[in-house]
């Protein structure tokens, strides 16, 4: 997938989880251009690694907590909501 927003939704984490993984372990798809803006996380625990994307040190499929997942650039006008 390339330059694709999501947007403005209310995302329920209670199973599951949200990011972007290729299952072939390939990680230009942090590359290309795709963003994460303005959603809302309801999350059962506020240290719950809900969110995958490519880790701090490049490896791709890293479990990352909300912090995390915004630190990396992702959704940082986005909330997130314990239930």
């Amino acid at each position: 997938m390339k330059n694709v927003t999501v947007a403005g939704n209310d995302v329920v984490l209670v199973h599951g989880w949200n990011g972007a993984v290729d299952p072939r372990e390939n990680i230009g798809i942090y590359h290309a251009g795709n963003t994460f803006t303005g959603n809302t996380y309801t999350v059962q625990d506020v240290q719950a690694l809900v969110f995958r994307l490519m880790s701090s040190t490049g490896k791709a499929d890293a479990w990352l907590t909300f912090e995390q997942w915004q630190a990396q650039g992702n959704d940082v006008d986005g909330s997130r909501i314990q239930l």
